[in-house]
C-alpha cells in the first residue's frame, strides 16, 4: 500500500530543508550573487522588497521539487518490495561472500555496495530530460561539474528477462548474470534526498552521515520533452503480480500508479509556469535534486527506480575504481538485507554459489535459476 503524503509532506520537507547541506554550501559561495540573496536576508539584513520577493519565488520552486520527490518515494513496507538489483556473477560474490580462510579473523572482508556516477550510465541524456521539459526553447546548458549524482538502480521484478539480457554479462554473453533481491533494512524508511558538500564534518548539534545510513528508494519519472503529455513512473509490471499470486492487487495498484503520475504531472506543469520569469540557472541549482530522478521515456520499460546521492565531487568518499569510473561506498550486503537470488537463464556454476551462500550465512535465502525463455 502506497503512503498519502499529503498530511506528512509540510513536516518531511520542513526537515530536508533544515537538514540540507548543500543549501547551507551554496549559501556560503560569496561568487554567486543569487545565493547571497538568501544568505543576506536569512542574517536579517534590510534588503529591498524585489530581492525578497525573489527569495520567496525560488524557495517556493525549491519546495515544490521537494514535494515532487516525496511523490516518488517507495515505501520499504509495501507491496513493491523486495526490489532487485542486477548485475555480473563475480560482482555478486564480491557483494555477498568473505572469502577468505580465516574464520577467526573477524574483519567483514566483503565488498560495499556502490553507487556509480551517473555519468556512465547506458542514457545520454541522464540529468537533461527534465531541463529539456522545463526549457524546451533553450540548448542544453553544460553540466554543473561541481556535483556528481551517485545512484544504486533496482527495479521491483527479481526475474526479468529484458534485465538479464542488458546488464550482467559474462563476457558480453546475454543472459549470464544475476539478480539480487533486497529487502526493506537495506533502504531508510524515512524520505530525504540530501545533497552533501566537500564538508564531512557536522554542525554541533547533527549526527554525521556515514557509509552506514541507508537511503531512501525512490521510483524514475518518464517524461518525453518532445510529447510533454506522456507521462510514467517507475512500477510493478503486472506480469510480476501474476508470478507472485498477488493478481488480485494489480488492478488498484494500477490505478495508484495511473493518480500518481497524472498528480506529478499537473504539478511539473505549475512549475513550469512559475518559473517562466526567473533565472533558469538559478532553477537548474535548485532542480538538482529532482533531475536524476527523471528519465527519458525511452527507458520507460526498464521500470527503474533507485538510491541516489548527491554529493560535492571533492567529497572525500568520492573514489575512482580501476576503471577510472567514479563512485561512493553505500552499505555491505548481508543475510537481513537480502531477499532471495536469481540467476539468468544461461547463468553458470550456480550450485558452487549455492555452497558459498550457506558458507557465508545465507542458508535460508532462496536461491533459483530463472526459467525464462532465451535462445
Amino acid at each position: 500500500m502506497l503512503v498519502d503524503h499529503k498530511e506528512k509532506g509540510e513536516e518531511i520537507v520542513s526537515h530536508m530543508l533544515e537538514h540540507d547541506d548543500f543549501f547551507k554550501e551554496a549559501t556560503a559561495n560569496p561568487k554567486d550573487d543569487f545565493w547571497e540573496v538568501f544568505k543576506e536576508t536569512e542574517e536579517g539584513d534590510d534588503k529591498t522588497s524585489d530581492k525578497e520577493n525573489d527569495r520567496k519565488c525560488y524557495k517556493d520552486v525549491y519546495i515544490k521539487s521537494l514535494l515532487i520527490i516525496l511523490d516518488l518515494w517507495v515505501d520499504p513496507e509495501g507491496i513493491e518490495m523486495p526490489v532487485s538489483h542486477y548485475t555480473k556473477i563475480t560482482v555478486a560474490e564480491k557483494l555477498l561472500f568473505d572469502k577468505t580462510n580465516d574464520k577467526n579473523d573477524d574483519k567483514d572482508k566483503r565488498d560495499y555496495f556502490r553507487l556509480h556516477s551517473v555519468s556512465t550510465s547506458n542514457d545520454p541524456k541522464e540529468g537533461k530530460t527534465l531541463f529539456r521539459y522545463l526549457f524546451p526553447e533553450e540548448n542544453e546548458p553544460q553540466p554543473m561539474e561541481e556535483f556528481g549524482a551517485f545512484v544504486g538502480c533496482f527495479i521491483m521484478d527479481n526475474d526479468s528477462l529484458t534485465q538479464f539480457r542488458l546488464y550482467g554479462k559474462t563476457n558480453e554473453k546475454e543472459g549470464t548474470g544475476v539478480s539480487i533481491a533486497l529487502e526493506k533494512d537495506f533502504f531508510n524508511d524515512n524520505v530525504n534526498a540530501r545533497i552533501d558538500g566537500v564538508k564531512s564534518k557536522p554542525e554541533s548539534n547533527e549526527k554525521k552521515v556515514t557509509t552506514s545510513d541507508p537511503l531512501p528508494l525512490f521510483r524514475c519519472l518518464y517524461i518525453d520533452p518532445h510529447t510533454p503529455d506522456f507521462f510514467s513512473v517507475g512500477q510493478k509490471d503486472e506480469y510480476a503480480f501474476f508470478r507472485e499470486k498477488k493478481e488480485t492487487e494489480f488492478e488498484g495498484y494500477k490505478q495508484t500508479m495511473a493518480k500518481l503520475s497524472n498528480g506529478i504531472q499537473i504539478k511539473l506543469g505549475k512549475l513550469q509556469k512559475e518559473i517562466k520569469d526567473l533565472d533558469h540557472n538559478v532553477v537548474r541549482k535548485l532542480l538538482l535534486r529532482l533531475r536524476y530522478l527523471v528519465k527519458h521515456a525511452a527507458f520507460k520499460d526498464e521500470q527503474e527506480c533507485r538510491i541516489i546521492r548527491i554529493c560535492s565531487l571533492e567529497n572525500n568518499e568520492v573514489k575512482a575504481n580501476e576503471d577510472n569510473r567514479l563512485y561512493v561506498n553505500y552499505l555491505k550486503l548481508n543475510e537481513r538485507n537480502v531477499n532471495k537470488i536469481c540467476f539468468a537463464p544461461k547463468a553458470s556454476n550456480i550450485e558452487n554459489f549455492k555452497q558459498h551462500l550457506v558458507r557465508n550465512r545465507y542458508k535460508d535465502i532462496i536461491c533459483r535459476q530463472s526459467e525464462m525463455p532465451l535462445v
